[in-house]
């Protein structure tokens, strides 16, 4: 009799030891689904907070309208800060008209892309003015192109479909406009380096048409896209002088920036005024929202046009390194 009672005892005890051991288990699973559920949730608030900030600022930049392509526009001066329920979202807005869209490197003949060897000629003068030499960004414009455009054959120095193959994880050419330019990065000769270096003057828009640069918004920084434009009429400095000397107010039409004394004797490109204009087309907005559970960040690139401002590319997350 007590050797039962013994191993009635025994079975009672493994048995409470087993229920243990599984509500332990059961109460820990519990935990990291609700902990997951918490963060997921939070996260969507997060982007539906990052989606209205972006809503109210389009709002505000069509209730803008001319005032912001003035060099006096304040709104790109000082981060815009707004309370988010337990954090805070910091909003900057920069002037993006001074890029080069790289999707200019090729031309839409009717039945395919092809390279566009003017637009080459203003990159390559580009990539010469952030410090590199001629014949290394007339390489880069070739490489760019022959990623974007409908056929498979590499101009010189350039790479195709073959090359990118042969590489230890092959992929294919893109073939169509670039959607961001974090696609450089793929491109081959596009280190990381080289792509920090041009990130500050290139973009990706839509469009195979070159991006005219804002003159009255302009600084000193983009004396390098000043000098693309004009080709082999103005040196750096000299774009940088001419930036500096711009009125107060601005200019009024883009003949009266290209009658500056700076300017005189100068061996312009008879289609100079077509890359220029007193207007901005298109703005940057980084919104970043900081609290306690964490740090995202959403950069929105926005098109002005006839039809109000409206989105061309958005990105979640930090920068492509």
């Amino acid at each position: 009799m007590n050797n039962q009672r013994g191993a009635a005892l025994l079975t009672v005890l493994l048995l409470t030891a087993t229920v243990a051991v599984v509500a332990v288990g059961m109460t820990e699973l519990m935990a990291r689904a609700y902990s997951r559920t918490v963060a997921s949730e939070m996260r969507d608030q997060a982007f539906w907070a990052l989606r209205g900030i972006e809503l109210a600022a389009l709002s505000y930049i069509d209730e803008q309208g001319d005032d912001l392509d003035q060099a006096s526009e304040t709104l790109f001066a000082e981060p815009i800060e707004l309370i988010y329920e337990d954090g805070l979202a910091t909003i900057r807005f920069s002037e993006r008209t001074q890029c080069f869209n790289l999707n200019d490197l090729v031309e839409d003949s009717g039945e395919a892309l092809i390279p566009d060897e003017a637009a080459a000629e203003r990159f390559a003068k580009l990539v010469t003015s952030l410090g590199g030499n001629q014949t290394a960004g007339q390489q880069m414009a070739a490489r760019i192109a022959d990623f974007i455009d409908s056929d498979r054959r590499a101009q010189a120095g350039s790479a195709e479909d073959y090359d990118y193959q042969r590489r230890p994880v092959p992929y294919r050419t893109g073939g169509t406009l670039m959607k961001s330019v974090t696609e450089l990065r793929v491109v081959q000769g596009f280190s990381r380096d080289v792509y920090r270096s041009l990130l500050p003057y290139v973009c990706a828009l839509p469009s195979d048409k070159p991006l005219t640069l804002n003159i009255n918004t302009m600084t000193e920084r983009d004396a390098p896209m000043l000098v693309s434009a004009t080709g082999d009429a103005l040196n750096l400095s000299a774009a940088e002088r001419l930036i500096e000397a711009r009125p107060e107010e601005g200019y009024e039409n883009v003949q009266e920036f290209l009658n500056e004394p700076l300017l005189t004797n100068t061996d312009l490109p008879k289609d100079l005024s077509t890359y220029l204009s007193t207007s901005s087309g298109l703005l940057s907005m980084e919104v970043t929202l900081q609290s306690g559970t964490g740090r995202l960040r959403q950069n929105t690139l926005v098109w002005r046009g006839d039809g109000g401002a409206q989105v061309v590319e958005r990105s979640v997350g930090e920068r492509l390194p």
